[in-house]
């Protein structure tokens, strides 16, 4: 299997998600922790940290974040059966890992707006984000901004940023694996981290820049469909 999608990714599946309840092996559904799922085009970033108080009792619902492309493998019914190649991971042994001899793949599809992903042994239902304003939910959007730093010939991405619906995952490799996610409502600043950000990685700076449609700086690249 490859990295290149077979299919193009369906509007219907961009966009800002957070996840709110998921089950394990058939167990009563629950959520204990806070999760977001920013999908750009084929590229995606995924953040998630158990909300204080609670402890994490299933591998999905520890402090993680990666990101990388999406493939469509083809329609199932009303949704699509998907692969998603982690190139950037936080629990990655190898950070420099393609990871695409192995994805996570699950089927998914909108019912009644909301997203359900059903994989092996498991069952995650996503919603869209309300506007921090309390209006209405994020429909898919077509603002969609990805940026990439590193990745230069035969070298990995460093670090690479989804942005939409007013949201921001960033997910980086060095010096130690780690994510973040950010919002126009917190001013582009590192709300929520999973590990520590970089001294040298100014997100805060970075997207601001491109809110205002000003150079975001050296060392960074917009990336398309590539």
């Amino acid at each position: 299997m490859t990295g290149t999608p077979t299919t193009t990714v369906p509007a219907w599946l961009c966009g800002p998600w957070v996840r709110t309840a998921r089950t394990i092996d058939d167990a009563p559904p629950e959520e204990c922790s806070d999760v977001v799922w920013l999908q750009v085009g084929p590229w995606f970033a995924d953040l998630r940290l158990p909300r204080p108080g609670r402890t994490p009792t299933h591998p999905f619902d520890t402090a993680h974040a990666f990101s990388g492309r999406l493939e469509v493998l083809g329609p199932v019914g009303g949704g699509a059966r998907v692969a998603w190649h982690h190139d950037l991971d936080t629990d990655a042994s190898d950070p420099g890992d393609d990871h695409t001899g192995d994805p996570d793949t699950a089927v998914v599809g909108v019912r009644d707006a909301v997203l359900i992903e059903s994989g092996d042994g498991y069952v995650e239902w996503w919603e869209r984000p309300r506007d921090p304003s309390g209006g209405a939910d994020h429909g898919p959007v077509d603002d969609g901004r990805v940026l990439e730093s590193g990745g230069g010939p035969g070298e990995p991405v460093a670090c690479r940023v989804v942005c939409t619906g007013g949201m921001a995952v960033a997910v980086w490799s060095d010096p130690v694996p780690g994510g973040a996610w950010c919002s126009s409502g917190t001013g582009w600043e590192p709300a929520r981290v999973v590990g520590a950000v970089p001294a040298g990685l100014d997100l805060g700076r970075v997207l601001r820049a491109l809110a205002a449609g000003d150079p975001v700086g050296s060392g960074w690249r917009e990336v398309g469909e590539r």
